[in-house]
């Protein structure tokens, strides 16, 4: 059975080292919310490299290249910054590390099925479509029980906008064992 949502979500491409705003961005949009990419970075208090500068209009505060702070760590999303601004709006968010994904399955079903929106941080290089050794965020699209597959939506210029992958495949990468660092899901709720 394939599991997707009624309103599916509108690809929309990263800025430079954005991947995460982007995928907060289209799970805003899917649900009527506009915000521009480089507004939602600048109020989560995204950092940049100084080299990218002149990618961006607004002030981002910078660090020297090749500063590995600089990138969107995924225990970020628990902070109350990020939880309150999610929140201003009109969503809550649910922070699922690796191990604690039990089935993983089920929550990509149990998400789809409940209108929810899911974005799945994960090691680049262990997925095709990388050649990149850090990590990467993407949307769930869909999902292929019978194949045990899933679809994501990923935001950078270096992949197709939608592509498959293994259920078991995409959940290997989320581990920890590749670098050190725990990685796995959020899920948004729109509030009622």
């Amino acid at each position: 059975m394939i599991y997707k949502y009624k309103k599916p979500h509108k690809h929309l491409s990263q800025m430079k080292s954005f991947c995460w705003p982007a995928s907060v961005q289209m799970i805003l949009f899917r649900n009527d919310v506009w915000v521009e990419q480089e507004q939602l970075a600048f109020d989560l208090w995204v950092i940049i490299e100084e080299k990218n500068k002149e990618f961006y209009n607004l002030p981002f505060k910078r660090l020297t290249d090749g500063d590995p702070l600089h990138w969107f760590k995924f225990y970020f999303f628990e902070s109350e910054q990020i939880v309150n601004m999610i929140a201003d709006y009109g969503f809550s968010i649910s922070v699922i590390y690796h191990p604690d994904i039990n089935n993983f399955e089920d929550l990509i079903i149990k998400t789809i099925e409940d209108d929810r929106d899911m974005i799945i941080n994960y090691k680049r290089a262990w997925i095709r479509w990388n050649d990149y050794k850090g990590w990467h965020y993407v949307v769930l699209s869909s999902y292929d029980s019978d194949k045990k597959e899933l679809t994501v939506c990923d935001p950078t210029p270096r992949a197709p906008n939608y592509w498959n992958v293994p259920l078991s495949e995409m959940k290997e990468a989320m581990s920890w064992k590749w670098d050190g660092r725990e990685r796995g899901v959020v899920v948004f709720e729109k509030n009622t």
